[in-house]
């Protein structure tokens, strides 16, 4: 299931009730351009640029329910609807719970995450992620976060596809000036079991992200820089490769740019560059993409 890179609209609403109980609503929307269509889920590059519109709508709910406990749950719907190349038309939703106990040593926490996406209008795979976390202030200035997750990929028309997996993902945040400026570091190791033993997998991923709150023509602006780094080692040879085994490593750059155009309008702009590199040759492609949307607030 290919990502989608949406530097777009955000609408949020943050109303107390009861003191106890806090609702979030965001919506996202605008356009995009992509110089090669995919899905990565299916190894499936389209070799052809193609205009886009995106839609992202979202809501949650958290519960203080103690001092120190806590609840949460949230849906979450996303669509990309392609000019001409509407075989690669996506939608997702996701469907969120978790908990949380806030205790000396930090948050623990629990969580569970169901995904349905439709391909070109027709199911396509369903995605199911489960774990547990802990995160903690480190200093006042370092936050560290651990989590461990047990995930189940379901592909309505292609069973051989079909997997199960773990991850243990950790993510450090450091805030320089104790304000909304922030620098992410996160390493993830994955592993995937698929019912076709060409598609088992075990793999590392690595990410670096600077957010950076400035002022452009007297309005507050946020730029975002990341990188991204994917390395997997398949466990089995592709039939048609002449190589041992297929490997694939991915290097990901993006910038993003949020202006407050006024009190409840922002411009959100947006640039990624992927490299995608493999000895699989389907698998082994360049994709460029350029956003634009709107953010309205109230």
């Amino acid at each position: 299931m290919k990502k989608l890179i949406s530097i777009t609209t955000f609408v949020l609403i943050s109303v107390p009730v009861m003191a106890s109980v806090t609702y979030k609503g965001e919506l996202k929307a605008g356009a995009q351009y992509d110089s090669n269509v995919t899905v990565n889920e299916l190894d499936r590059a389209s070799n052809q640029s193609d205009y886009a519109g995106y839609l992202k709508g979202k809501f949650s709910a958290e519960w203080q329910a103690t001092d120190a406990v806590s609840f949460n749950a949230g849906v979450n719907h996303q669509r990309t609807h392609y000019q001409d190349a509407t075989d690669f038309n996506l939608a997702i939703t996701t469907l969120n719970v978790g908990a949380g106990w806030q205790t000396s040593v930090g948050k623990w926490g629990v969580h569970s995450y169901l995904a349905e996406a439709t391909l070109a209008g027709s199911d396509f795979m369903q995605y199911q992620q489960s774990g547990v976390s802990w995160q903690n202030s480190i200093t006042a200035k370092n936050y560290l976060h651990v989590s461990a997750d047990y995930l189940q990929k379901r592909f309505d028309s292609l069973p051989e596809r079909d997997a199960k997996g773990g991850q243990l993902s950790t993510q450090w945040f450091y805030l320089p000036n104790l304000d909304c400026e922030m620098i992410n570091i996160g390493y993830t190791y994955q592993y995937e079991d698929a019912d076709t033993d060409r598609l088992d997998f075990s793999g590392h991923s690595g990410q670096l992200s600077w957010t950076y709150p400035t002022q452009l023509w007297g309005a507050p602006t946020s730029l975002k820089a990341q990188y991204q780094f994917v390395y997997r080692d398949y466990s089995e040879a592709e039939a048609f490769l002449s190589v041992t085994k297929r490997t694939d490593r991915q290097h990901t750059l993006g910038l993003t740019v949020s202006y407050e155009l006024t009190e409840h309008i922002a411009l959100d702009m947006g640039a990624k560059f992927a490299d995608y590199q493999s000895n699989l040759a389907i698998a082994d492609y360049q994709e460029n993409q350029a956003n634009v949307g709107f953010t309205a607030s109230f």
